[in-house]
């Protein structure tokens, strides 16, 4: 290499390295990075709440049919939602054809019971007329038969003893004066050699009653008389013994029987009096079961189908179906709620966590979804704390007279202002610790003056937005705080 070369490196080389070595005589010793702070200053604090709503009309008229007698109720016609009708308006008609045949029917049954519970009522009329009769008579022929039997003993038996003798001394005596007669007459016949054919004949014929004399008295003595004596005597007194019997259960039967006839007869004509009564009562209100096969509007305004449940419609879509012709209108549930369209407010279903920001005459801001750029205003009317749904707390709102082109059953967002203070304390939240021991004590550390330790401060904390917290106590305007623990 030239010396020229040589120099000119040479000279390069320290042009180069001046500058490097100016920096790093320059560069001072490293020192230990400042801590990130925040300074603290009053601001404007608000603390809003937004909540779900739903425009709900201050005058509503639920229309249910609650039937007294007829729950068929098949729909002919009925309105379409969202018509405009004035009270006295049909709403929906149904089928009645069935209902005035079940009319027709029960009015002739109705003809029917009325000829039968006369009939009832004059059979009891006779059957208590003759009841006591009856009693008495039935008592009167007892004590007949007791008369009879007590008779029978004290006189007819006796009599048949006597008459038995009186019989069989009879026949003896019959008997005897044949045979005497018999004998004088073949003495007389005998005595007269001559002996004419009459008087043969009378002979003949006396032998004869003879003969039949002596056969009754055979009879008599060994069938008759006995039979009479043993067996005719204990067959009659049976026979006594058994009309008192009978007289005795016949009393007892009447006894027994009639008064039971007698209640039964009225209680029949008392529940035939009431089955009638019934029959009326349902005929009574089958015929306003009838009045009512046109519902008609019981007021003005805009037909909404369904119920009204917290401003909202659940069943509009199930009671559409059931008013289309042909279907089976539901009893005693609301099928069509005619709404004012006039005032309206707003109810806002909010969580449980919101309540403690939650009262009454609140500022709210309502923007209705439909027409968002048309904001209303108003205050919380109420705050109902009855759980009842997924959402249960139930917040209403007062709108400002001008509500605009909402209509009930349209969707809302509700803003409230919860909270609001013009010379909050703000720091981020994470400035503020908490110890570990115990959650709820809180604390900053304060940064002090250069070269000293920072000062960790006891602070009580109120309402939180974004990633901020207000101080309540401990800290003062100009404070300066750090944002992480010191060393960290």
């Amino acid at each position: 290499m030239s010396h020229a070369s040589r120099v000119l490196t040479a000279a390069l080389l320290v042009l180069f390295a001046a500058p490097e070595a100016a920096r790093s005589a320059a560069k001072p010793e490293s020192s230990p990075p400042k801590e990130k702070t925040y300074t603290v200053e009053p601001g404007m604090l608000k603390v809003k709440v937004t909540l779900d709503g739903v425009f709900e009309a201050r005058k509503m008229t639920p229309v249910s049919r609650t039937p007294k007698a007829w729950s068929q109720m098949k729909v002919l016609w009925a309105v379409k939602p969202g018509a405009k009708v004035e009270q006295g308006e049909p709403l929906v008609r149904l089928d009645a054809e069935d209902l005035d045949k079940k009319i027709e029917d029960i009015e002739a049954g109705e003809a029917l019971a009325g000829l039968g519970l006369k009939q009832a009522t004059e059979e009891l009329r006779l059957l208590e007329e003759s009841a006591p009769e009856q009693l008495k008579w039935a008592q009167r022929s007892k004590s007949t038969a007791d008369e009879n039997f007590e008779h029978y003993k004290k006189s007819d038996l006796a009599y048949k003893d006597k008459h038995l003798a009186l019989d069989k001394e009879g026949i003896n005596l019959w008997l005897e004066s044949n045979k005497m007669e018999m004998e004088e007459l073949k003495k007389m016949y005998e005595a007269d050699d001559l002996v004419e054919g009459t008087e043969e004949l009378v002979l003949k014929r006396e032998q004869h009653s003879l003969k039949r004399t002596q056969l009754d008295y055979e009879e008599k003595t060994k069938f008759e008389f006995p039979w009479r004596n043993k067996v005719e005597k204990r067959r009659e007194l049976e026979q006594q013994k058994k009309k008192v019997r009978d007289a005795e259960a016949a009393l007892d039967q009447t006894e027994t029987m009639v008064p039971i006839k007698l209640r039964r007869k009225q209680l029949e004509v008392k529940k035939m009096e009431y089955d009638r009564a019934r029959a009326r009562e349902h005929l009574e209100e089958l015929k306003a079961d009838r009045e009512t096969m046109t519902i008609r509007a019981p007021a003005d305004g805009v037909v909404y189908y369904g119920e009204c449940v917290r401003g909202r419609y659940p069943s509009a879509e199930k009671i559409a179906e059931a008013l289309k012709p042909g279907g089976g209108l539901p009893a005693r549930q609301v099928f069509i709620t005619i709404v004012e369209p006039g005032p309206v407010f707003v109810r806002a279903a909010a969580p449980e966590k919101n309540l403690h920001d939650l009262r009454r005459g609140q500022a709210a801001t309502v923007t209705p979804t439909a027409y968002p750029k048309h904001k209303l205003t108003g205050e919380v009317e109420s705050v109902k704390i009855a759980p009842a749904g997924p959402a249960p707390y139930s917040v209403t709102v007062t709108l400002d007279d001008k509500q605009g082109p909402v209509l009930p059953g349209m969707t809302c967002k509700v803003e409230l202002l919860a909270y609001q203070k013009k010379d909050a304390l703000l720091v981020p939240a994470a400035a503020v610790f908490s110890e570990p021991a115990d959650e709820d004590a809180r604390y900053v550390y304060l940064q002090k003056a250069e070269g000293e330790e920072p000062l960790k401060q006891p602070v009580i904390v109120g309402r939180r937005k974004g990633d901020k917290l207000e101080v309540l106590y401990g800290l003062t305007k100009g404070d300066v705080v750090l944002l992480t623990k010191p060393g960290e």
